[in-house]
């Protein structure tokens, strides 16, 4: 019986992994607040209620994300309003602070609107993993449907894309039918290249730190 499996279960179970890293700490937040009400009564409640009131929030927030950028669920009937909604509320617990130019790219809908939404809010997450201390980040969004262009522009005090996940973008961006040595956190930005893959776009990095980033995403020529 051969060992390896197919790059669709390899990515799905790598895409786990990292849901599952991202969303330990603030489920496990709300466990330690729940032991915190029962062994420490009155005199504990105010801190107790504290954390689990903002780790459940902070769980929400990134779940409500990852259904929009990861999910099966049409990203077109959500819209761009509450897919950039929920993404600022998201980078709010990365303390960055999301500033729109144009709330959205025009266009019919269907399928290729959902994909370029997943595509916008791929990118801008691959972003703000750039500047981990946080900072600002300003979303411009130009054109249409049948010719979207994104540029995202992430300012901080540390500004610095993985090397690993632009490998990884790189190698989805090309089509690969293998992942190469591709990790559970570089996982994101590989969907990130595979979904701008299959609608003809381009994610390509402007500048690269120290203290600014610039992504761009555009028609591929």
């Amino acid at each position: 019986m051969s060992n390896s499996l197919p790059i669709h279960l390899n990515f799905a179970a790598l895409m786990c992994s990292r849901l599952c890293h991202d969303l330990v700490g603030p489920v496990g937040a709300v466990a330690n607040g729940a032991e915190l009400l029962a062994e420490g009564g009155q005199d504990m409640l105010d801190d107790a209620t504290s954390l689990i009131s903002n780790s459940a929030g902070q769980a929400v927030r990134r779940l409500r994300f990852y259904r929009i950028a990861f999910g099966a669920s049409g990203a077109a009937s959500i819209g761009w309003a509450e897919a950039l909604q929920t993404t600022s509320a998201l980078l709010e617990d990365h303390k960055t602070e999301l500033k729109l130019d144009g709330n959205e790219i025009p266009g019919e809908g269907g399928e290729s609107l959902g994909i370029l939404i997943k595509v916008a809010l791929n990118a801008i997450l691959m972003v703000s993993a750039g500047i981990p201390r946080g900072g600002v980040m300003s979303v411009q969004l130009r054109g249409d449907q049948s010719s979207p262009h994104i540029t995202i522009e992430a300012t901080g005090s540390i500004a610095k894309m993985d090397e690993n996940g632009l490998d990884a973008l790189h190698l989805g961006q090309s089509g690969a039918a293998d992942l190469q040595g591709i990790d559970a956190r570089a996982a994101q930005s590989f969907l990130l290249g595979q979904l701008a893959h299959s609608a003809g776009l381009v994610v390509a990095v402007a500048e690269n730190g120290p203290e600014r980033l610039i992504v761009e995403v555009n028609p591929a020529s």
